[in-house]
């Protein structure tokens, strides 16, 4: 899942005289590793067909991948209805427990992927992405690369076996981001301030390779996508190289975690040369601060540096103090104004929040969808309860505050909603957005792994107020699990938020193939509710109505699905819960949704040097446009790919995705199969 976003240190504390004892207890949860170095020639490999454990050999899963180390450790509970021949939910959802690879359709995939790649070396070989139609490359940021392409293929042509494109890629991506000696890294401020005018190593080194990039860049999208993609390869592969590359690339962005007002909150825009930073002072929306945090984490337990996760879960801290007037959720905005400093936190929850709040927007669109979906993943890949507790209120907030149904029960979807100053929804949308489609395979996920672990969250007020209102924008009274709202119990959680994931996927697999399109997806769909007489004008999408199927009193209308943006940019979020639908349940049609979407991209989307996004999906006036996602070879086709692979081809048990699709693996799996599970993320 990714957005489309317009071009998705402090110094440790030193504790003098407990030296021996801090040692012990690292040594107990991260085993020691070969120290990173700029210089070091050590590489460590799985070759095809010699991989370890469960995840070894080239033809793995069907159909692809060197294969990544894995094993077995304490993790979470996985018990989704595929695997479980006794499950109550297997009767409506998995019709087999095992189900093969489709080996031609990984074939027609993966050759999309090779004609996408293809297409990028000839034409736009060096640059951030390709231009098919006017065949040649673009920069992201003008004056230099950060082979945003090559980066986020890395992990697909991987998995898809594609040994000498992936060995191009690589080179390339080490090429270009060769770590610079520690000394000259823009990692930490100087003395005790934290203000970018002090930052260390302002003035670039000729032989710093990233030096011609001349402005600042976008930390959200760099880390998710180039931090995400290295990790990813060094995971899948093991090359210790890669990972020294990563690491040398999160110290440049690292100056954006200390920028902000004592180091609670990032800012998004760094430069990777300088180290200075660029606040937007109206503020930084919730995916921009909240989806750093796994690949930090991650890079954290890989290296044995601690420093990475405490100031990505610093910033996370500052997220999860906002005032909001919906508990378990966050605006999809933060106003930096109100970002909590230290001192305030000491004089209580409230510290400098006296302005009453009028209105905030939530959503799990754009601006916020990766937030939650790193609640939910840092919790498997950790064992973290923190975030086990964040992922349960938040899923329940949505699911009461912003999940919509149909009155005709026909389509279940997420809008924006505004929540007011009295924590009333005042305004919730008539549409959706291609990008809030994730959240359906964030809820299979969550069904079948935190549905299991209810007994270890905790039940918290829900009538908390923030600003001086009661938040009753889920009718007030208890917080309790989603679970419980009608049943107890993790079977009960599982099979109603399963429920709720198959509503959404089925949706957005409607809105995507709606008649009269060329059915590969949209941008933005309008609900028109149905219903009988004037229950069919009662739904409220929004307050300004015109959200309804017009209709005479007593008959009875269908909801429909109107294309509110008629553009495709050769998004994921479809295909990546129809993923997820399959892999919980192994029900065929998921494959068939997915089988339709995929041919109709390969036939709609091609041009003869790669593919692009389109102006209109509409059948009378499709248009292309002059672009080749980076994301499309990151997610859209490694998804499609994986939904046709067996299920050992990157396990859900084993692995989490980032939001870019970049497997890393949990504790206790592939590079971090000597870490405990179940301990502080």
């Amino acid at each position: 899942m990714v957005l489309c976003r317009p071009p998705r240190r402090q110094s440790l504390l030193t504790l003098v005289g407990l030296g021996a004892l801090l040692t012990t207890v690292t040594l107990l949860f991260y085993p020691a590793l070969p120290p990173l170095s700029s210089s070091s020639t050590t590489t460590t490999t799985t070759t095809p067909g010699s991989g370890s454990g469960s995840g070894s050999g080239w033809n793995r899963g069907g159909g692809g991948g060197w294969g990544a180390p894995s094993g077995r450790g304490h993790r979470f509970k996985f018990n989704p209805p595929s695997r479980d021949p006794t499950s109550a939910a297997r009767s409506r959802y998995a019709l087999q427990p095992f189900a093969p690879p489709d080996v031609a359709k990984q074939a027609f995939i993966k050759e999309m992927m090779v004609h996408a790649w293809n297409g990028y070396m000839k034409f736009a070989n060096g640059t951030d992405q390709l231009s098919p139609l006017t065949e040649k490359g673009f920069n992201w940021y003008t004056t230099g690369t950060l082979l945003m392409t090559p980066v986020d293929a890395l992990s697909t042509l991987w998995i898809m076996g594609l040994k000498d494109e992936y060995t191009a890629a690589k080179a390339a991506v080490l090429e270009r981001f060769r770590p610079l000696p520690p000394s000259l890294r823009p990692r930490k401020p100087a003395a005790a301030s934290s203000s970018a005018s002090s930052l260390v190593s302002k003035q670039s080194s000729p032989d710093d390779p990233l030096a011609d990039i001349g402005k600042t860049v976008s930390v959200f999208e760099t880390t998710i996508r180039v931090l995400g993609g290295m990790l990813s390869a060094y995971d899948l592969e093991g090359d210790r190289k890669l990972l020294e590359a990563a690491a040398g690339f999160a110290d440049r962005l690292m100056p954006a975690m200390n920028a902000a007002s004592d180091g609670r909150m990032p800012v998004n825009e760094v430069d990777l040369v300088t180290g200075e930073t660029r606040v937007n002072y109206f503020g930084i929306s919730l995916a921009q601060a909240g989806s750093l945090q796994l690949e930090f984490q991650y890079l954290a337990d890989v290296t044995g540096d601690r420093t990475y996760s405490e100031k990505a879960m610093l910033a996370h801290e500052g997220i999860t103090t906002y005032p909001s007037l919906v508990p378990g959720l966050v605006p999809n905005f933060m106003d930096l104004s109100l970002v909590a400093s230290q001192a305030s936190k000491d004089q209580g929850f409230m510290g400098n929040y006296e302005r009453k709040i009028s209105y905030q927007d939530f959503g799990v669109g754009s601006n916020a969808d990766s937030y939650y979906e790193y609640l939910l993943k840092i919790w498997l890949s950790t064992g973290d309860k923190a975030f086990l507790q964040l992922y349960r209120n938040a899923v329940d907030a949505i699911t009461k505050t912003l999940v919509k149904t149909t009155n005709d029960d026909k389509f279940t979807f997420v809008p924006d909603a505004q929540v007011n100053g009295d924590g009333l929804v005042a305004y919730s949308k008539s549409t959706f957005s291609h990008l809030s489609c994730f959240v359906g395979g964030m809820y299979a996920l969550g069904a079948v792994t935190s549905c299991n672990h209810l007994d270890e969250v905790t039940v918290v007020p829900r009538n908390v107020s923030v600003t001086g209102g009661t938040s009753s924008a889920t009718g007030g009274g208890k917080h309790r699990p989603a679970a419980d709202a009608a049943g107890t119990g993790s079977a009960a959680c599982q099979a109603r938020e399963l429920d709720t994931a198959r509503r959404i996927a089925e949706t957005c697999h409607a809105a995507a193939t709606v008649e009269g399109t060329v059915g590969v997806g949209f941008e933005e769909v309008q609900v028109l509710d149905g219903g009988v007489g004037a229950r069919a004008g009662g739904f409220g999408f929004s307050s300004a109505g015109g959200s309804t199927v017009p209709n005479s009193e007593g008959s009875k209308v269908e909801s429909q699905l109107r294309l509110y943006s008629w553009n495709y940019s050769l998004r994921p979020e479809v295909v990546e819960s129809i993923f997820y639908m399959w892999r919980m349940t192994h029900d065929p049609v998921w494959r068939e949704m997915g089988w339709s979407i995929a041919q109709n991209i390969n036939r709609h989307c091609r041009h003869k040097n790669g593919f692009f996004n389109l102006h209109d999906v509409s059948l009378t006036n499709v248009s292309p446009s002059d672009t080749q996602e980076t994301f499309f070879l990151a997610e859209t086709l490694k998804y499609l790919y994986l939904l046709f692979s067996g299920d050992d081809l990157i396990p859900l048990d084993e692995y989490v995705f980032n939001t870019e699709a970049h497997p890393l693996s949990i504790r206790g799996h592939g590079r971090r199969k000597g870490i405990r599970w179940g301990g502080k993320a």
